[in-house]
């Protein structure tokens, strides 16, 4: 059995449960609007958190929350908006395996720092886009990278 996490957003998890969790201190009813019209109300605490666990969610479904019967808006604690900050949120499958237990880092002293904004950096505008520019920024002596923005804001290029 799963325990609800301080997590906030759509969390899967190995048993297949994804656990949903938005805190909207204001709103006294919200549904869980999994798109292709299904919506599921989820239990409110006192503290204003609403959540609700389903076991047939899966990676890539769309949703959104519907608050008091009217509005319906995307998750705060979104990991992905595919269609934007005011389109619908969608779970994503955040396990990863790593490969990397060896890797220490560099040193602070050795840092060199490049900001990237992944929108502009490529003409693709992606991460997938930045890639094959990497051993460039190396052969330059960067040691580190900014990623920019750390997250979605309306707009083509987040900014």
């Amino acid at each position: 059995m799963h325990h609800w996490q301080p997590t906030l957003g759509a969390v899967l998890h190995d048993d297949g449960t994804c656990h949903f969790r938005v805190w909207t201190p204001f709103a006294r009813q919200v549904e869980l609007h999994l798109l292709g019209d299904r919506y599921i109300s989820m239990e409110r605490d006192e503290w204003g958190y609403h959540k609700v666990s389903l076991s047939d969610v899966a990676s890539g479904q769309r949703y959104c929350y519907r608050l008091d019967g009217n509005d319906e808006c995307a998750d705060p604690a979104s990991y992905r908006q595919p269609e934007g900050v005011f389109g619908p949120s969608e779970v994503v499958d955040r396990q990863f395996e790593w490969h990397d237990e060896n890797w220490r880092g560099v040193p602070l002293q050795e840092y060199i720092i490049y900001e990237l904004h992944i929108g502009t950096f490529s003409a693709e505008g992606t991460f997938t886009g930045a890639i094959p520019y990497l051993d460039e920024l190396v052969d330059l002596g960067i040691t580190a990278i900014e990623l920019m923005p750390v997250n979605q804001f309306s707009g083509t290029r987040g900014w």
